[in-house]
């Protein structure tokens, strides 16, 4: 059967940074997790950040201190972490999306790179149909081995891993009325699989055949604007798009970006702790 869906991606879209890394902080402030088992997870976070080993490992690193626990009890630490710390810290905006899709009857998924393990509650929380992400392995004795189960899900694999859901049920998406939500170019393999994104504006500073968003001005006008060779008003305009809850990229040349615009950057966007992507092209050598 074909349905309307909504795709929201988790850190970053619903929530400010890697909720791993809460995770690992709330399990070692409940005794669950050693200080060495916690900083094992950091300088393994680094090697990732650094290439030095794959987000799998890192995940496995960052995990290390579930091998061996129940999956009840991890169920019950997961509510918890759940209720009293992500849930607080869901953004307005991105919650009043969530709420527009469920109105509107579309059936609402979130497909994270996070594990899937802990988020799980958000499904009676939020009222979202499933929770699509990493996952961890449980041996014969309903026990966590500590080790991922699969690839990290994020890219490819998160329209691989709705394909998977979607078969199961023997559901097939609607292109033409699916939203997705996200906020980095990991999750753009999940947005091509939707016509609606609504949230998503492109503004260019008069130079988009150079930047190449002439692809967006010619396919959906309705989300370009071009201020023109005025760097200062491209980043004010970005963020009182931000303030009215869309999700603006600001795209022109970084020397512009960096030179022209640099005051309204800190003081309109970073000082406000809004939520504006920025690409400078051509900074050269």
């Amino acid at each position: 059967m074909q349905k309307s869906y909504a795709l929201f991606d988790f850190d970053g879209t619903l929530r400010k940074g890697d909720s791993i890394v809460s995770l690992c902080l709330y399990a070692h402030r409940r005794k669950l997790c050693t200080t060495g088992q916690l900083l094992k997870g950091i300088a393994y976070a680094a090697g990732y950040g650094l290439r030095l080993c794959s987000a799998e490992r890192a995940k496995a690193a960052a995990l290390c201190w579930m091998k061996g626990r129940l999956v009840p009890e991890v169920e019950a630490f997961s509510m918890d972490f759940c209720l009293y710390v992500l849930a607080p810290q869901l953004y307005p905006e991105g919650l009043k999306a969530l709420r527009q899709e469920q109105a509107r009857g579309a059936s609402v998924l979130l497909i994270t790179a996070s594990p899937s393990f802990y988020l799980e509650p958000l499904e009676t929380m939020l009222g979202v149909e499933a929770v699509i992400g990493t996952r961890m392995n449980v041996d014969d004795r309903e026990r966590y081995t500590g080790d991922i189960c699969g690839d990290n899900c994020r890219g490819v694999q998160k329209p691989l891993r709705l394909a998977e859901y979607l078969a199961a049920r023997g559901d097939r998406l609607d292109y033409d009325t699916s939203s997705a939500y996200g906020d980095s170019a990991s999750d753009l393999n999940m947005l091509e699989l939707c016509a609606q994104r609504e949230d998503i504006v492109v503004l260019d500073a008069d130079v988009a055949a150079s930047t190449r968003t002439n692809w967006v001005r010619d396919q959906q006008p309705e989300h370009f604007y071009n201020l023109g060779i005025s760097e200062q008003d491209l980043v004010g305009t970005a963020a009182g798009l931000a303030l009215g809850g869309m999700t603006p990229y600001v795209s022109t040349y970084g020397v512009f970006l960096s030179g022209r615009a640099f005051d309204q950057i800190r003081t309109t966007v970073c000082y406000n702790n809004l939520k504006v992507r920025f690409g400078g092209a051509h900074a050269g050598i």
